[in-house]
């Protein structure tokens, strides 16, 4: 499969840009009553499927969910423009502080083009500095964000930004989104910052905006450019001295990527030995987004060996189902297409089919979850070898999130050494469904199940035991960086 650097940011950014252009309704649309709708629609599907709202171990989830409705409707009355409409939903989202609740455009009617200061800003650690800039007369790069129109530049990213993105605690937040604290996308809930102070060899300048607008093709390459963002491509090679780099920008289920997967699964199998005993084996997971835990289960179980992937498993838990007619059909839906694949997955159809008949027969009852079998108490450690002489190493970046961190969680527990910056994080709430809005103009995703004793802590991310300080999109640069690492020892 042929390497996508910039697919997963280009994806995202879909989220906050213009959808494709459409012929313009001959009637004005009521902005004001299709964010309401939305925003009502959106509400009833997390009332009704979301583990959440009914969760005995979350008790203040449902007065915050209420809290951002009433939040999110109160924006909503204000709503005159497609840039209103995208922005009260956005920071509806925003507000569960989970990476699982999303929302994607479809075919919404055509945005104006935003503005921007003619420079961006990027995070780098907790400062805010210039990364890029087209004006003349803009700072220099390097100088450092301290203040807008007053406003502490902290405050700034975070009213203008964090808002709108959630989980604004994360450093993979930060590093995602911030290059926008300059940015109008032309909703009304923010005015323009008008001057900005910066700090320049130790002394404080004050810059005058002077905003343009653009359209989003030229400007997208430039938020892109700032936001230090790569996806590996899906394929195994050997470096020049011998050692093996997989790499897996995403691990999902369907599309490209699941028949890149396993084509990826079969050699592995076929070269198992060879890549035991390389001299290193890196698993460069940059980019990769989540997916399905299936594929690093059957590399590790395969490289390491059964038993001791068994006997390293993160301890167990268990898995409650949110009950819902919806999610019902959600599962069907799943079974249908992992049946339609050639050749079709019998233990993922399976599992798809189990899960679909315990959730029905729990709304059939009328209870609130369906408890999946299995999880609990983890068996006690048997002493088992590993197959896997080569050392390993993982390298992740801030897009590491929910399969992906899933992943991170074996791998740990195998030995491995983890390299590159920060992960994401997730909460115990997961495998989500898509549902459109009433407009027609957007879907959303909400997750459907809940995971009882999960070691790894809701929104808790990952460090490295060793982090690249360079740009994490030189894959050449990495690759000699890893060379000289001291690694966990094999097994």
């Amino acid at each position: 499969m042929k390497a996508a650097p910039y697919a997963a940011l280009a994806a995202a950014l879909l989220a906050i840009a213009p959808g494709p252009a459409l012929a313009q309704d001959a009637q004005p649309l009521d902005w004001r009553a299709l964010t309401r709708a939305d925003v009502q629609a959106f509400a009833k599907a997390q009332a009704d499927s979301h583990p959440g709202p009914v969760d005995p171990e979350n008790p203040g989830f449902r007065t915050r969910f209420e809290t951002a409705t009433a939040e999110a409707l109160a924006m909503a009355d204000q709503a005159r423009t497609r840039e209103d409409w995208w922005a009260t939903l956005r920071a509806y989202t925003a507000s569960f502080e989970d990476g699982h609740v999303s929302l994607g455009l479809g075919e919404a009617p055509p945005a104006r083009d935003p503005s921007w200061a003619g420079f961006l800003t990027a995070f780098e650690g907790d400062d805010q500095r210039v990364v890029l800039r087209e004006d003349p007369a803009a700072p220099p790069l390097g100088a450092r964000l301290v203040a807008c129109d007053g406003k502490p530049a902290a405050q700034l990213a975070a009213e203008r930004v964090g808002r709108y993105r959630g989980r604004w605690f994360l450093e993979s937040q930060r590093v995602r989104w911030g290059s926008q604290v300059l940015f109008d996308w032309g909703h009304r809930y923010d005015p323009r910052s008008q001057a900005c102070d910066f700090e320049v060899d130790g002394r404080v300048q004050r810059h005058v905006l002077a905003w343009r607008s653009g359209p989003l093709s030229d400007l997208s390459p430039k938020l892109t450019a700032s936001a230090q963002s790569f996806q590996a491509p899906i394929e195994m090679r050997r470096l020049a001295d011998g050692a093996v780099w997989i790499s897996m920008g995403s691990f999902s289920g369907d599309g490209e990527a699941a028949k890149a997967l396993e084509a990826l699964l079969v050699r592995i199998r076929s070269e198992a030995a060879a890549i035991r005993a390389a001299p290193r084996v890196v698993f460069d997971l940059r980019g990769n987004g989540g997916g399905s835990t299936w594929w690093v289960q059957q590399i590790a179980t395969e490289l390491w060996g059964e038993a001791f992937v068994a006997a390293r498993q993160p301890p167990g838990g268990v898995v409650d189902w949110r009950a819902s007619p919806e999610n019902v059909s959600h599962l069907a839906a799943l079974k249908a297409s992992l049946e339609a694949r050639n050749p079709p997955p019998i233990e993922m159809v399976e599992w798809a089919e189990n899960a679909r008949a315990g959730l029905a027969q729990a709304v059939a009852q009328g209870r609130p979850y369906w408890r999946q079998p299995g999880g609990g108490e983890p068996e006690p450690a048997v002493s088992t070898v590993s197959r896997m002489k080569a050392p390993a190493f993982v390298l992740a970046d801030g897009a590491c999130a929910s399969a992906c961190l899933d992943a991170l969680d074996l791998m740990k527990g195998l030995g491995v050494t983890q390299v590159g910056r920060e992960t994401s994080a997730d909460t115990v709430y997961m495998e989500i469904r898509e549902q459109r809005l009433p407009s027609g103009f957007a879907s959303f995703s909400i997750p459907v199940k809940v995971y009882r004793g999960r070691p790894r802590g809701n929104n808790e991310t990952y460090r490295p035991d060793h982090r690249f300080a360079g740009d994490m999109a030189d894959t050449a640069a990495l690759e000699r960086w890893i060379g000289g690492l001291p690694a966990n020892p094999a097994g």
